[in-house]
């Protein structure tokens, strides 16, 4: 299982560890979206979650409509950091590989 999160909140994450959002839950995933809308500009980070030690820790885990995983945190809310097992730094780039001859600039 992963979460995704965005670089910035990866510095509280590190410590506190993954905290339900606004709608009191954790939303994981077994993969990663291939179209993450606006935060393919922005660097992420990809956290893996050990499910089974997550579950030895007291969190359950349930699949909401949409596919994803999620799980309100269990008693502490939170899924601890000593659940990770890998974590990935993603940053998209993008060369430009053509344009019309009247958008190319003099050279």
């Amino acid at each position: 299982m992963i979460y995704l999160a965005s670089a910035f909140k990866w510095e509280t994450i590190r410590t506190e560890g993954i905290r339900p959002d606004w709608k009191r839950l954790i939303h994981l995933s077994e993969t990663i979206p291939g179209h993450l809308g606006y935060s393919h500009t922005k660097p992420f980070v990809v956290i893996h979650i050990d499910f089974q030690k997550a579950r030895l820790d007291g969190l359950t885990f349930f699949r909401a409509p949409n596919g994803d995983i999620v799980s309100d945190g269990g008693q502490n809310r939170c899924i601890s950091p000593a659940c990770f097992t890998k974590i990935e730094r993603i940053e998209w780039s993008k060369d430009l590989i053509w344009t019309s001859q009247e958008h190319r600039q003099d050279e």
